[in-house]
């Protein structure tokens, strides 16, 4: 599991929920070189599109690495996270438990 205790999974679900968005971001960043590369072949929009897509690996990457830090996250949780990232409203949610 991610943590040790509260605040530290709190931190590191806050740092997950950050990258998350901001591989978003890349991603739409990549997606609009990729539109410029296909309207203008040119060396100038090439080198932009490779440049979006090395980011945008490197932020996927520190993303995997940081998801297999732990063995589970509480998707609840996470979603608090990604909606506070995000300046979204959190949803409610109850947490289910196996003993009733």
């Amino acid at each position: 599991m991610l943590m040790v205790g509260k605040e530290v999974a709190m931190s590191e679900l806050s740092l997950i929920a950050e990258e998350i968005r901001e591989a978003m971001t890349t991603l739409e960043k990549t997606q609009e070189a990729g539109n410029h590369l296909v309207e203008d072949l040119t060396e100038e929009n090439y080198a932009a599109f490779l440049s979006q897509m090395s980011e945008m690996c490197e932020r996927l990457q520190r993303l995997k690495q940081m998801l297999a830090r732990g063995d589970a996250v509480a998707s609840d949780e996470l979603a608090g996270a990604l909606a506070r990232s995000f300046d979204l409203p959190e949803s409610e949610y109850r947490r289910v438990d196996a003993h009733g």
